[in-house]
């Protein structure tokens, strides 16, 4: 164990926050993947970015808008989810947005 700050730390502590960090992002890569855009945004110009947790696709959607793109946040609606993703159509409907961008007409 070594001491930091006061606070005794396992030596394999930093890893663990490095590993649980990954495997977050893992599991919202693999999210994004099961995600299906919207047809008709696609078709009015709109590009789908990404899927993500929604406190930081409103601080996402701030810097597009700051780059001067039109930005759209919309919750996942389960029938953008794929077949593989049933089991959380739920989840992904409370807890993600999908951030979609265009240049400014």
């Amino acid at each position: 164990m070594s001491e930091r700050n006061g606070s005794k730390t396992s030596p394999g502590a930093g890893s663990d926050s490095l590993a649980l960090i990954v495997q977050a992002e893992a599991a919202r890569s693999g999210l994004q993947l099961r995600i299906e855009p919207d047809p008709t945004l696609i078709a009015d110009g709109w590009e789908l970015r990404f899927t993500g947790d929604a406190r930081r696709v409103q601080e996402a959607a701030a810097l597009y808008s700051e780059l001067g793109f039109d930005v759209q946040a919309l919750a996942v609606q389960p029938t953008q989810l794929n077949e593989e993703c049933g089991d959380c159509q739920l989840i992904a409907a409370l807890h993600f947005q999908t951030i979609y961008i265009r240049h400014k007409r």
